[in-house]
């Protein structure tokens, strides 16, 4: 052993103080290759203070998670004192909160979360007694406080890729933007209506080749030209946004077909359909548990009848597939 794991062993707090100061390694690991962070796995106050000075000194915290890739002890069963606490909700809480990683992977390619994996396996195995004995209480709520700090951990994750995706498409906007306003500057040289069908007729090339940005340049270059989108144009629009995964503009666009159309439209009961599949997409995406309740909070633009409309349709097609729920 290091001098200072040796410290660490006979809790001497002062010695362990003085040999950080004058510079031992917090990280210098035993010769079995445990770290001197593991020899302070208890959930007493001496242990406690010992992190807190090898946390001072720079210690690599996810190294604690090393004499768990031994399983030798975990597969026959000989839980030790010293094993146990490093399973302690109280300990695992602490060390989360410092921020080691549990899913990093030792050098056998171990991490908390598998060494937690083959012990649940064990413990499954266990009789009540067996299973009291090496700690099965405490080792569920370990699985909680790991499960719930994993799934805060997937949920930063995906509000992460939220703004970046986010941030992405605010930047293809903004260059769309300026790509349309050069292009509609080359093209004042013609008179409006002819540069209103030359949009139109770019649109339907770009769409038949499954071209959707560009399909979505052309309808942009008919904004800027003043004209209105109407009919199977407008229907058209809706669906390249929902390819393009502006799903927003999506809506808005099947919902401005659904009125200017009404039920004689040719693709009412597509944009109705269309609109309700977005606003399922969008409400499992935000979480939100009333599903009612955010249908209706998107469909404020929509009056009553078309919003009848969309729900009968959504009824008929969850009872055909089944989806009674």
């Amino acid at each position: 052993q290091t001098p200072l794991i040796s410290a660490i062993s006979m809790k001497n707090l002062p010695l362990i103080e003085q040999l950080l100061e004058r510079g031992a390694d917090p990280d210098m690991r035993s010769r079995w290759s445990y770290p001197p962070v593991s020899y302070a796995a208890g959930d007493d106050e001496a242990h406690v203070r010992i992190r807190e000075l090898l946390g001072q000194a720079g210690a690599n915290f996810n190294t604690v998670w090393t004499v768990l890739g031994t399983t030798f002890n975990m597969l026959v069963g000989l839980y030790s004192l010293e094993f146990g606490a490093r399973q302690s909700p109280a300990y695992v809480e602490e060390m989360l909160s410092r921020g080691v990683d549990p899913l990093w992977e030792n050098e056998k390619g171990t991490s908390f979360v598998s060494s937690v994996e083959v012990r649940g396996q064990i413990l499954q195995n266990a009789n009540p007694d067996q299973r009291q004995a090496l700690g099965g209480e405490d080792f569920d709520a370990v699985k909680q406080i790991l499960a719930e700090y994993l799934a805060e951990i997937e949920a930063r994750e995906a509000e992460i890729a939220r703004r970046e995706e986010a941030a992405r498409r605010l930047a293809e906007s903004q260059a769309l933007e300026q790509r349309v306003e050069a292009q509609y500057q080359k093209d004042l040289a013609l008179p409006a209506d002819l540069r209103r069908d030359k949009y139109l007729v770019s649109i339907n090339r770009h769409l038949r080749l499954e071209e959707y940005l560009d399909a979505a340049f052309f309808y942009a270059l008919l904004d800027r030209n003043g004209e209105a989108v109407s009919g199977d144009a407008l229907f058209f629009r809706g669906e390249t946004y929902t390819k393009l995964g502006m799903s927003d503009k999506a809506m808005e666009t099947f919902h401005e077909y659904a009125v200017k159309e009404g039920a004689s439209g040719p693709y009412y009961v597509q944009a109705l359909q269309e609109s309700l599949r977005l606003t399922r997409t969008q409400h499992e995406e935000s979480g939100a548990s009333d599903l009612g309740a955010f249908i209706a909070a998107g469909d404020r633009s929509l009056d009553d009848l078309i919003r009848a409309d969309k729900y009968t349709v959504g009824l008929s097609a969850a009872i055909q597939s089944g989806s009674y729920r």
